[in-house]
């Protein structure tokens, strides 16, 4: 909801570009993802050291920025989809990405 939120203000509200948008409100929720992640859902530290889990995550979330990013121009820039739409679906396929590299590889 924040990435949806924060793309929607971003597309809509100040006019930039579907990819910046895009970037911006993915990099945004990825941190508070982040936190949400290790208070709800993970355990932080449990498998890494403070330092390796949040490169690992880094690495996770840049690989689910290209996912979310050549989505997007393929659903805005290719078939001419509305942008939030496309933002929606975008991120619904990418999340699924996250989770399970998150669970597999990170936590």
């Amino acid at each position: 909801m924040i990435e949806w939120g924060l793309f929607y203000l971003f597309d809509v509200h100040w006019h930039w570009n579907y990819l910046l948008s895009t970037s911006f409100a993915f990099f945004c929720s990825t941190i508070c993802h982040y936190i949400m992640t290790n208070i709800w859902v993970f355990e932080s530290g449990a498998r890494y050291e403070r330092v390796k889990e949040v490169s690992l995550v880094l690495v996770v979330s840049t690989v689910g920025l290209l996912f979310n990013l050549t989505l997007m121009f393929l659903f805005v820039g290719f078939l001419q989809w509305p942008a939030m739409l496309s933002k929606v679906l975008a991120s619904c396929i990418v999340v699924v990405w996250n989770y399970i590299s998150r669970k597999k590889w990170v936590y």
